[in-house]
């Protein structure tokens, strides 16, 4: 795993530029439309992780053994911020999340893909 994740970005680099070069010496729109896929999905996956917390959120009262099926796409989030003690993409990250849960509740999602353990934003 601690080889994967800089591969991993420096091949999403690579394609990044790759494609900056296509479309500023030929001009192509395909590469510009994949280009604008290839740094847009990842944002709206981040930022769609604020209101799939709000929605899920459930009243503290409540006993979770499992998060909601919805939160499972959110594991790679979780990894991270179990793994991440300060940072202000940290502080960024759980403001938005914490921002829409109403007081009382909990916003639970896994930091596996298995489901487990489960990290929790609480109100």
């Amino acid at each position: 795993m601690t080889i994967l994740i800089p591969g991993l970005a420096f091949v999403f680099a690579a394609i990044c530029m790759w494609l900056a070069v296509r479309i500023v010496n030929c001009r192509e729109r395909w590469a510009k439309r994949t280009l604008a896929a290839t740094v847009g999905l990842p944002i709206l996956y981040v930022l769609s992780f604020g209101p799939a917390c709000w929605l899920t959120a459930k009243p503290n009262d409540v006993d979770v053994d499992r998060p909601a099926l919805i939160m499972t796409a959110y594991w790679p989030i979780g990894y991270f911020r179990s793994n991440t003690y300060s940072g202000i993409t940290l502080d960024y990250l759980d403001w938005w999340a914490c921002l829409g849960i109403a007081p009382g509740h909990t916003a639970w999602f896994p930091c596996h893909p298995s489901g487990v353990p489960m990290f929790g934003y609480q109100l």
